[in-house]
Order: structure tokens, then C-alpha cells, then sequence
């Protein structure tokens, strides 16, 4: 393997250093933790309103797979 480019795309990664202080580090998890739960209710509204989608498509005619699809977009 050598140091020299080439024409394939190569992917790259760059890596930042950042230090954050504990205190800050520690106000964050506080305020991620405390929304958690408001974070967690609303994942399952979107999963209920998705389902009410897909029954609702299979209620009106669409195959299962119609209807899953359509629930993709």
C-alpha cells in the first residue's frame, strides 16, 4: 500500500479533539435525561399514527404489502 493518491474515492474520517469540562458534560446528561421520557412518549404517537396509516390504507383496499410501502414514504 502506498501514500500516493489515487482515483478511487477513499472515505475520510477526521477526528476532533474537544474537552469539554464535566460540569458541562454533566448539565447535558441532566437535561437528555430529562427530557427522555417527552422524547420517548412521542416515538410512540409517530409509531401509533404509522400503524392507524397502515390499517386505514388496508381498510380502503391497498394489499398489506401496497399498504406497507406507502407507509415507507
Amino acid at each position: 500500500m502506498t501514500d500516493e493518491p489515487n482515483d478511487e474515492a477513499t472515505d475520510v474520517i477526521n477526528v476532533v479533539n474537544v474537552e469539554i469540562p464535566p460540569t458541562e458534560m454533566r448539565k447535558t446528561l441532566g437535561a437528555m435525561h430529562k427530557d427522555l421520557q417527552t422524547m420517548i412518549e412521542g416515538q410512540q404517537f409517530i409509531a401509533k399514527m404509522m400503524r392507524a396509516k397502515y390499517l386505514a390504507l388496508v381498510d380502503e383496499g391497498f394489499t398489506k404489502d401496497e399498504a406497507l410501502k406507502l407507509c415507507q414514504l
